[in-house]
């Protein structure tokens, strides 16, 4: 897959998608046809039916019926299965190689969850009713299944759609990863060798070869449980912060990204001073307003991409150059410069416990725009959202941990779903206060809609989620943290683009 992915990317999109064509055609039989073996009863299994079959005396029956293991074993499992979701956020990694990645990557990433859901779904629902699910093996479900109704030629058919989903989700997983580790190389966040671009073949071999090799190392430690358990995790709390990222994002006083309009308005501004009308950039102010793109620095290849933030370089390093909206013939460019100046020049932070308050549930007026004092009010809220729904769902698995007998004692749980119930419903207050505070307006594509409730539903699954997972995981992820802390507090921040610029 390394040597696979080093000769380019057309090359591997070739055969991901030949490989991926064979594989629905797998996941469409298996369905059509396990669908003529189902059985409805296997939803409706009564364990004590079936506890002198040979095949079901030593296996875990629960309760039986549809949810034989409960809600809680269902959670249990989504904890651990999540993995299955991962591939979509190859989509995320690609803004430098699609066309209109500002439209294209949010409908790719619905599209994909959608069809993986769909997909997901529908083999579980074939299985399982071929199948009772005491029965379904753990090694090979569905060619085993198949046997069980004398369809054996069916096994050869399943374990070719088995060899080309796996290496589909090879490639999809050991894909994004070279970029990843470009665009922080990039940023110095990580070693400068791995932001090198081979002239051949146009993509980070270095970094592929780098990520290849460690994958490889991993895979020969750990088992496949310990992997699929240290993946659940990692991803819920990617998936965590991102939604952090959207609180944070949608208070932000400043503009999000290079664009104040839109890419095409952006992108007639040119690098020259000499091209704006009136004179030099002003230096009267200490923002810094990244808009001078050139046409180089929006061509959308990964080749490229050395020589745009090179530009940026330049261009950030002059003494924190600023705008001067009067300086600017487009009108939208200029009216959101002057907003943004306004803003961000009479701004001050005052802001004490009455303050705090008032300005969260919007008592005062004058609070229709973002500015310091809101942005901070945002910050502070988001984290205290991050803090009190984490500590809910520890109270959540409190009670899952309890042993049976305590469950029954009101003295043992009314205190605790009392503290759960505390969470909840100053979560929620925290969420009323973030909605009541004014937005960022910057123009974008896509936004996330239902913000904060929906990024706040978010954490709260994925932090229910991760505390479900093992606690042989959690200690494998923090020492994993720990060696991540080491090289970000070591070499990546001393060596940070970002705090290069600001000192």
């Amino acid at each position: 897959m390394t040597i696979l992915l080093s000769i380019g990317v057309r090359e591997s999109a070739i055969i991901n998608n030949v490989f991926t064509i064979v594989n629905l055609c797998v996941i469409i039989f298996v369905i059509v046809t396990g669908l003529i073996y189902a059985n409805i009863d296997n939803w409706k299994v009564i364990p004590e039916n079936v506890l002198d079959n040979n095949t079901a005396k030593h296996a875990n029956l629960g309760n039986g019926g549809f949810f034989p293991f409960g809600l809680n074993g269902v959670l249990s499992g989504a904890g651990t299965c999540f993995f299955a979701f991962v591939g979509f956020d190859i989509i995320a990694t690609t803004g430098e190689e699609v066309r209109n990645p500002q439209t294209a990557i949010p409908i790719s990433i619905i599209g994909c969850l959608l069809i993986c859901f769909l997909a997901y779904g529908l083999i579980s629902v074939t299985l399982t009713l071929m199948v009772p699910y005491y029965a379904i093996s753990s090694v090979a479900a569905l060619p085993l299944a198949f046997s069980r109704h004398g369809l054996q030629w069916a096994k050869y058919i399943i374990s070719t759609g088995a060899l080309c989903a796996l290496t589909t989700s090879l490639l999809g997983s050991m894909f994004p990863l070279p970029r990843i580790l470009y665009a922080m190389a990039t940023d110095g966040l990580l070693f400068g060798f791995l932001n090198r671009i081979n002239s051949k073949v146009k993509t980070p071999l270095v970094g592929t070869v780098v990520s290849g090799v460690i994958g490889c190392i991993m895979a020969a430690v750990f088992s496949l449980q310990d992997l699929v358990d240290m993946m659940s995790i990692g991803t819920l709390l990617a998936y965590t912060l991102v939604s952090v990222s959207v609180l944070l994002l949608r208070g932000q006083q400043m503009s999000i990204g290079y664009c104040l309009n839109n890419i095409k308005d952006c992108t007639e501004v040119l690098m020259d001073d000499e091209s704006w009308p009136g004179g030099k950039l002003s230096l009267s102010d200490e923002k810094l307003y990244p808009l001078k793109i050139s046409n180089k620095m929006t061509d959308n290849t990964l080749s490229s991409n050395k020589e745009r933030s090179n530009g940026f370089d330049e261009y950030s390093d002059r003494d924190k150059l600023s705008v001067s909206p009067n300086n600017i013939d487009n009108p939208s460019l200029s009216k959101a410069l002057k907003q943004t100046n306004n803003s961000s020049l009479t701004d001050n932070i005052h802001l004490n416990i009455s303050s705090y308050f008032q300005r969260c549930f919007k008592l005062e007026p004058g609070l229709d725009k973002p500015s310091k004092t809101t942005e901070l009010i945002y910050k502070i809220n988001s984290y205290l959202l991050l803090c009190f729904i984490f500590l809910g769902n520890l109270g959540i698995l409190l009670l899952d941990k309890l042993p049976e007998e305590a469950t029954k004692n009101m003295i043992v749980t009314v205190p605790i779903w009392t503290f759960v119930g505390l969470m909840i419903l100053v979560s929620i207050i925290i969420c009323s206060a973030l909605a009541r505070q004014p937005e960022n307006q910057t123009p974008v594509a896509f936004k996330v809609p239902g913000v904060p409730w929906i990024p706040a539903i978010s954490i709260f699954i994925n932090a229910y989620l991760m505390v479900k997972l093992s606690g042989a995981t959690w200690i494998r992820f923090l020492v994993w943290m720990i060696i991540g802390f080491g090289i970000y507090f070591g070499y990546g921040y001393w060596h940070s683009r970002e705090r290069k610029r600001k000192k």
